[in-house]
């Protein structure tokens, strides 16, 4: 079975054989990606496809951090920013969760959206949901 990650990114787990609960581990493949915005001024964000295997997006860096098993399941954390052309950089910070199913992901996004001066032009926390393809 596989899992994904969130905005833009998403990677594998596998189930244990004796029923218990998969390794923690970033998940891969293609996963729907839903976002509802809680509070903020960026808006809505229409649902998308994303996959692990496309490698770094131009333009964008991003800092993910290892898998973290916790108490409570496998929780994912990634931040990235994404400069474009004119300037204008979108700052994108997630935190999701493994849901028992194993085939879904959910957790919050927080949204920042900047011009080339730095002056933010919307901010926005968002309910997230990645769910396997």
């Amino acid at each position: 079975m596989r899992n994904q990650t969130v905005c833009l990114v998403a990677w594998l787990t596998a189930c244990a054989a004796d029923g218990s609960a998969p390794p923690c581990r970033a998940p891969s493949g293609d996963y729907r990606v839903t976002a509802r915005e809680r509070s903020g001024t960026c808006g809505p964000i229409p649902d998308e496809v994303d996959s692990t295997d496309t490698g770094e997006l131009p333009g964008c860096m991003q800092t993910a951090y290892p898998p973290d098993p916790g108490e409570t399941g496998c929780t994912l954390t990634y931040s990235r920013s994404c400069r474009a052309r004119d300037g204008s950089l979108l700052v994108l910070g997630v935190s999701i969760e493994r849901q028992e199913d194993d085939e879904t992901w959910s957790g919050a996004a927080d949204v920042e959206a900047q011009d080339a001066s730095g002056r933010t032009l919307c901010h926005s926390l968002y309910t997230v949901t990645f769910t396997k393809r």
